[in-house]
């Protein structure tokens, strides 16, 4: 869930670059811009030491991260290195040994390596392939991380969806109170109308019944991701099979492995050299090469599609909820329509998942 806004953009740059001297002392952003905040408030940007160099993403957390959760983070992901996880870009240390920056105003900075190469949403069947391998060895490294041993109960990501199919239920979208019509909401108050047909709809309904009452299922739980999708990982220049980079890892949480797994292959727009329009089908050989690294039990199997399907839902309701109700905004509202358009899309099939289901 984004958290509070962050503090202005002009705030927020001249905090970036007194973070920055901590490591290097002046910066030299890329395109004389030092960035801007994303989805969830981070400030990020691509940054390098004045005078040339190695870049750097110098990237903040979000306003209310604590300094020991940042802390925690970056040592969860330099446990990974040890175990030989190499895509996941390690936190680079001030001369005082530190890789948690703190500026006046509270808000907790790092810098990585930048990582060269391209994304992609339609990758190839092997890249798809590459991405869950990648991810899978992820997994196996983290299952031995300490303090977070694997232990077995319902995926906290499932009963957080079930639980909002059962506030959809009883608030319809449709009898919900938008707070101000503005141009911005005015838009997705229009796609607000598109997806209430859906879920008003015998199969609609259907579905939100069923994952609101949907099974409380015992799975492997350990520390995840829990927010890598399709711009998160990042392949070869050459736009090659080879990932080069899995980033942004400041969700990394306990759940269950599924859950990564549904998040990253839905947000694929397609596979390309798959002959079905069926996302469980596209992802099969992906999945396969996940499970040549970590083999899934058949509960986390069945999980997969169910996580992805009761994502689209309830992550439109996330949209419609901060953007109408709590009066949301964000940097940019264009790419705010085109991720609720993007669940837009994959709304219909996901119904008929959880209806089928």
């Amino acid at each position: 869930m984004p958290p509070p806004v962050p503090p202005s953009a002009a705030r927020l740059t001249g905090r970036a670059r007194d973070a920055f001297a901590a490591w290097f002392g002046a910066v030299e952003p890329e395109g004389g811009s030092l960035g801007g905040a994303g989805f969830s408030g981070c400030w990020i940007g691509r940054v390098r030491p004045l005078g040339g160099g190695q870049w750097f993403v110098l990237k903040s957390f979000v306003p209310d991260a604590s300094r020991e959760r940042a802390a925690w983070v970056h040592g969860f992901v330099r446990h990974l290195a040890g175990c030989g996880v190499a895509e996941v870009p390690v936190a680079r240390e001030t001369s005082r040994g530190e890789t948690v920056v703190t500026d006046a105003g509270g808000i907790h900075w790092e810098l990585v390596p930048f990582v060269e190469g391209v994304v992609t949403d339609a990758p190839s069947v092997p890249q798809a392939a590459a991405a869950l391998m990648a991810l899978a060895r992820v997994h196996v490294a983290a299952a031995t991380l300490p303090g977070h041993s694997p232990v077995r109960g319902p995926s906290p990501g499932m009963l957080r969806r079930r639980a909002q199919a059962a506030e959809l239920i009883a608030r319809p979208w449709g009898s919900r109170v938008v707070r101000t019509v503005t141009d911005a909401s005015a838009a997705v108050l229009a796609r607000r109308d598109l997806a209430c047909d859906v879920v008003e709809s015998p199969a609609g309904r259907s579905a939100l019944r069923i994952l609101a009452a949907w099974p409380v299922e015992h799975v492997p739980l350990q520390v995840v991701l829990r927010d890598i999708w399709s711009d998160h990982v990042i392949y070869a220049a050459d736009f090659g099979e080879r990932v080069a980079g899995i980033v942004d890892v400041h969700a990394s949480g306990v759940d269950t492995p599924a859950a990564d797994i549904a998040r990253l292959a839905g947000s694929w727009r397609s596979v390309h050299g798959s002959r079905t329009a069926d996302p469980a089908l596209a992802w099969a050989r992906a999945l396969t090469a996940y499970e040549s690294v970590r083999p899934l039990e058949p509960t986390e199997r069945r999980l997969v599609a169910s996580l992805h399907a009761a994502g689209v839902l309830c992550g439109l309701d996330n949209w419609f909820r901060w953007t109408l109700e709590e009066g949301r905004t964000f940097p940019n509202p264009a790419a705010v329509l085109s991720r609720i358009d993007r669940l837009l899309a994959d709304m219909p099939a996901a119904v008929e998942r959880l209806s089928g289901s």
